[in-house]
């Protein structure tokens, strides 16, 4: 039976492929795997004949109507979803750890600021959209720094339904597919903390080189622009390298080994002499995983994207039935041909998610196999399965046709929920609002002009230590940082001479004369003493009748507390009683 004759009408198991499509290649396919001249359509297609006769074939037109709907509604949710995440689903998200790097430690006119790596990524542009952001918007807004990567991602998403009908998935199906992605809440890192544009971007510029390359013939310009885009995809993060070698794989199956060569050579190289430079981070500080460790974070990676993309444990093994089912269907069906064709991309992108989860295995492993299936990771991880994901899906469309609508819905049944886990912990509303009020209210306090300018509001070693006093009443002098309005309660603003009382500082030696207090101690320390301490310990300024909200101290952030303000008098109780509070002499 023709596929002509296999394909629904309702376009969800038809296998009309893009006019770039390379299956109707002599010197790439056979008969078995080369859909009819009626079958090489796309959204773009003309109903009317070059003639400008009208198209006799209802069959026919009845496709390209469907495949048009398929676009229309695939645009609809993509213009949608775009005010959706900013303005609703990612309200809760505001500036988070890196991102203040970013804009307290950087500068647009230092070379060195622009080049050095950023945990391991080469991070130059991310880094000038920052910078130009900050002078323009400061902390009045995240909107604009978080519109960056939502519009990110909608590009991702767009490109990748492009992947997939390039590679023969029918219209419905790759929207459905594609549309899987746009509200994918366990992906959120990716999708609206404007950090990521690192890794969104390179996805985005990976795609559009992929796509640039995946054509006929020799060299030309598409490719030349396929290699700036390849450029800018390595400037964004270390996923550029992941890209690359998708491009590398899909040009090397498709167009020979001389071409893969011209467009991933110039990016190799580049990257290379960067890598002689700066010498970015490749693993962590304890050397390289064994390779058991990065067996299991790939499979606890791979795990975790299906359980991201289906929710449900039962449509999570589904989707990898269907995957694995249908990717040995479509090889089986137009064997090495289709490899080299339709197939190379999806595979390519496959592949790239497995050195994905490797790469982030080297540099992350002593977080635990868990750590695979962090929010920025698991998108990436989803993102480049789902095209062989739908291709699969769409062999068995094409060997069933009954199965297109169940198809669909397989990969929809997971949005709901997933839409709805934005803002999830522990990067939440209740981590945002606490933070916000602190460096909103934190100048306003009459006695911040008084200590040094180096002491840190909010001592977490994962946000800059340039996140400091001085730098926070510079931004609000020059208009930057919005300052909040209104009355401070008595124990906020307790809180705050705590906050600005205490500059918790890392220390070097080992510690001696340490005291076990298991009930914890009240104290009454000089301006400019030092305290050593071993356990985390919440810490409480008593006034009179009246006590501050507890602020948390923890050794991991700095084990001293140099003492900046005087007449304090503070309550210290351990946050694990079965510890207690240890104090040392030093």
């Amino acid at each position: 039976m023709s596929q002509n004759a296999e394909a629904p009408d309702v376009g969800g198991g038809d296998p009309e492929i893009d006019p770039a499509d390379r299956t109707d290649r002599p010197d790439q396919t056979d008969e078995t795997d080369r859909p009819d001249q009626t079958d090489q359509t796309d959204e773009t297609d003309q109903t009317d004949r070059p003639d400008g006769t009208e198209d006799g074939d209802p069959a026919e037109r009845r496709r390209r109507l469907s495949a048009r709907a398929a676009l229309v509604v695939f645009v609809v949710l993509v213009v949608v979803a775009f005010p959706l995440l900013v303005f609703r689903l990612g309200t809760f998200q505001w500036f988070l750890r890196d991102d203040f790097a970013f804009l307290t430690e950087r500068s647009l006119g230092s070379a060195k600021d622009l080049f050095t790596p950023w945990d391991g990524h080469w991070s130059t542009l991310p880094i000038i959209v920052f910078r130009v952001l900050w002078k323009t918007v400061g902390f009045n807004s995240y909107k604009p720094y978080q519109a960056c990567v939502v519009a990110l991602h909608l590009t991702a998403v767009v490109l990748l339904r492009v992947v997939m009908r390039r590679a023969g998935v029918g219209p419905w199906l790759a929207t459905a597919a594609a549309g899987a992605l746009i509200l994918f809440g366990p992906g959120a890192q990716d999708i609206v903390w404007a950090f990521q544009i690192g890794f969104t971007g390179s996805l985005v510029f990976g795609l559009t080189q992929l796509l640039l390359c995946d054509h006929e013939g020799g060299f030309d310009r598409r490719d030349v622009l396929g290699i700036l885009a390849g450029v800018v995809a390595l400037m964004c993060s270390g996923v550029g390298l992941v890209m690359a070698l998708v491009v590398g794989i899909t040009t090397l199956l498709t167009r020979g080994w001389k071409i893969a060569a011209a467009v991933v050579g110039p990016l190799a190289a580049l990257y290379g002499v960067y890598w002689l430079v700066e010498r970015p981070k490749a693993t962590s500080v304890f050397g390289y995983p064994t390779i058991p460790v990065v067996l299991r974070w790939v499979r606890s990676a791979e795990i975790g994207a299906f359980r991201a993309l289906g929710h449900y444990p039962l449509v999570s093994w589904l989707l990898l039935a269907v995957l694995v089912g249908g990717l040995a269907l479509a090889i089986a069906t137009g064997r090495l041909a289709a490899v080299r064709g339709r197939l190379a991309a999806p595979l390519a992108l496959l592949a790239g998610g497995l050195a994905f989860a490797v790469l982030t295995a080297i540099a992350r492993w002593l977080s635990g196999e868990n750590g695979a299936r962090a929010g920025r990771f698991v998108y990436l991880s989803a993102a480049l399965l789902l095209p062989a994901l739908a291709v699969a899906a769409q062999a068995i469309a094409r060997r069933w046709r009954l199965a297109t609508p169940a198809l669909i819905v397989l990969f929809l049944l997971a949005v709901p929920a997933n839409a709805t886990s934005f803002g999830d912990p522990p990067f939440g509303k209740y981590y945002f609002i606490p933070e916000k009020r602190i460096l909103t209210t934190i100048t306003r306090m009459p006695f911040a002009e008084h200590v040094p300018g180096d002491v840190r509001p909010i001592p977490d070693n994962y946000i800059s230590p340039r996140l400091d006093i001085a730098f926070l009443l510079h931004a609000a002098r020059t208009g930057r940082l919005p300052v909040s309005k209104g009355p401070i309660p008595k124990a906020e603003f307790d809180e705050y001479r705590v906050r600005l009382g205490l500059d918790q500082r890392t220390v070097t030696g080992l510690p001696s004369g340490c005291v076990t207090h298991p009930q914890g101690l009240d104290i009454e320390p000089d301006k400019g003493s030092r305290m050593r301490f071993l356990t985390p310990m919440s810490v409480v300024l008593l006034d009179g009748t009246t006590r501050s909200n507890p602020v948390v101290f923890d050794p991991a952030n700095g084990q001293q507390l140099l003492v900046t303000l005087s007449g304090m008098h503070l309550r210290l109780r351990p946050l694990f009683p079965a510890k207690g509070v240890i104090l040392c002499d030093r």
